[in-house]
């Protein structure tokens, strides 16, 4: 991505927008800081990586990313009672975690969606459809059967 002057005096740099009449200097510091950047942005992916494998190595938070629908059951289950939920809670939880997560029709989670008895409305657009204790055990399920809780503390 060099710097090209144009015709009427202008320095630009190749695959930016902007519209200004740059000069030299002020050209050659705009494509430095791009690099900058973008090396920055591949060290920050790097990194990530590295902490992800530290802190699974370290605690042992490789999640089981298909669980089987006995597996929910059985998790959701063993907590039920202390979210107060009651068996409609239970299947619409796993209905949306199946949903949201299954990896194509031979997963786990897609025949755990197939078959489930739950069906929501035809209103219903997602998790944010159900009421709090639906939610909640979602939420459980999430945290239990993904690395998305602890993506979001990396990043963060």
């Amino acid at each position: 991505m060099p710097v090209e002057q144009k015709k009427n005096g202008c320095y630009h740099v190749d695959n930016t927008t902007t519209k200004k009449c740059l000069d030299k200097k002020t050209a050659d510091k705009q494509l430095a800081a791009i690099e900058i950047n973008k090396n920055l942005h591949e060290s920050k992916i790097v990194f990530k990586g590295f902490v992800y494998e530290a802190v699974y190595e370290e605690v042992g938070a490789v999640a089981n990313d298909d669980p089987t629908n006995e597996e929910l059951h059985e998790y959701l289950n063993a907590i039920a009672k202390q979210y107060e939920a009651d068996e409609v809670n239970v299947e619409g939880a796993i209905y949306w975690f199946a949903s949201d997560y299954h990896s194509g029709q031979n997963s786990n989670l897609y025949s755990v969606l197939s078959t489930s008895p739950y069906h929501p409305s035809r209103m219903a657009n997602g998790i944010e459809s159900e009421d709090e204790t639906t939610q909640m055990l979602y939420e459980a399920l999430v945290g239990k059967f993904t690395n998305d809780a602890l993506a979001d503390e990396i990043e963060n």
